[in-house]
């Protein structure tokens, strides 16, 4: 996730400083760099949510195998054949 968090603040940085540029040289507004901001915001939450959901499902993957590992582990102490009920 930090991988994902530093990618997008490179990223916006780099946007914001180039929409800046182009309003200080009277090319765009400053509805421009607002614009700019908020469509990547809107792009940035269902991305965070996805990656938020892959990494929820690799984890219970990974529970999921360490379940199998135990239930498939043998006992070591086993009940006798001709047990009585408690």
């Amino acid at each position: 996730n930090l991988g994902q968090k530093l990618i997008y603040s490179v990223g916006t940085s780099l946007m914001l400083l180039w929409v800046s540029k182009g309003a200080f040289n009277g090319k765009l507004s400053s509805g421009d760099l607002v614009l700019a901001n908020q469509m990547l915001n809107q792009l940035s939450v269902p991305l965070n949510f996805i990656g938020t959901l892959y990494k929820s499902v690799t984890d219970s993957f990974g529970g999921l195998q360490g379940l199998f590992t135990l239930l498939d582990t043998e006992p070591l102490v086993r009940e006798k054949p001709n047990a009585t009920s408690l």
